[in-house]
């Protein structure tokens, strides 16, 4: 098998997700938050979604064998240094992935488990999940779950309170993860936002301020790749998880200015970009 072994001008990191077709969240959004962190982006698309800003309308879920074949073309010759992964939706399309990824060295992985839209569409199969569970978590460097996922995850309830938060920590380790990154914006609202990191016998606290916008669309697609960004510049995981906060902090606080559909809109990944003259 020919993989390429010459060195590249810029680190690279992988999406294997579900494209967006207003482009604030999934492929899209990852692709842009590579883009803005000065990480060459790669994609692998699971799935094409019609969505806006006010919601999915349609899901076309991509054969499994054209996974495998996107996955496998961009492994055999590009030196990735990181995964994203998140929406794979469908039993077959985990295989696929896990599959191809049994025949390479595997980079640093995130999983940002997408199980629901924010208007509340399933995208992941129970199915899916369980597969999910047992091929793809043993090799992730980190899980990034919301509140609702972490419940759906180990059958908890959903935390209410930092301190439930603090508490489902463990059992996400069960899950086989090293590193658990628990976001917390699904608390009831608080001045600041909290985010938890954990890798089993330390948590670290990640405050933001919270700001009031209904832009928040693709938030967790943005946050997970931003991680996976600074993975593949080769910062550890507290540092890649810092830098990714600071990241969305700013994309987030500049989201209104973008006007971007009726409904939730989408963050501003480029806002640093695009706000420098000359």
């Amino acid at each position: 098998m020919y993989i390429n072994s010459y060195q590249q001008a810029v680190p690279v990191a992988l999406t294997i997700a579900g494209s967006d077709s207003s482009g604030g969240a999934g492929i899209q959004a990852d692709l842009k938050t590579f883009s803005a962190l000065q990480v060459y982006g790669a994609s692998v698309i699971t799935a094409v979604t019609a969505q806006n800003t006010l919601g999915i309308y349609a899901v076309h879920s991509i054969p499994a064998a054209i996974i495998s074949a996107q996955l496998r073309a961009v492994l055999q010759d590009l030196d990735v240094k990181s995964i994203k992964i998140g929406m794979l939706g469908e039993a077959s399309a985990v295989d696929a992935v896990a599959n191809v990824l049994d025949e390479f060295s595997s980079p640093a992985m995130v999983i940002d488990p997408v199980m629901l839209s924010k208007s509340g569409n399933a995208l992941l199969h129970p199915d899916a999940l369980l597969l999910m569970k047992k091929r793809l978590f043993p090799r992730a460097t980190v899980l990034t779950p919301n509140l609702p996922e972490a419940a759906a995850l180990t059958g908890f309830s959903e935390p209410t309170s930092l301190s439930e938060m603090y508490q489902i920590l463990g059992p996400l380790h069960e899950l086989g993860v090293p590193w658990v990154l628990l976001k917390g914006g699904h608390l009831p609202a608080e001045e600041q936002a909290v985010d938890l990191l954990s890798d089993g016998k330390r948590i670290f606290e990640f405050k933001a301020d919270r700001f009031v916008t209904k832009n928040t669309h693709g938030t967790g697609c943005t946050l997970s790749s931003a991680v996976a960004a600074g993975l593949a510049k080769g910062m550890d995981v507290e540092q890649s998880v810092r830098e990714a906060k600071k990241y969305i902090s700013v994309a987030i606080a500049a989201a209104d200015s973008l006007l971007v559909g009726a409904g939730h809109g989408p963050l501003h990944h480029f806002s640093l970009l695009w706000g420098q003259k000359g």
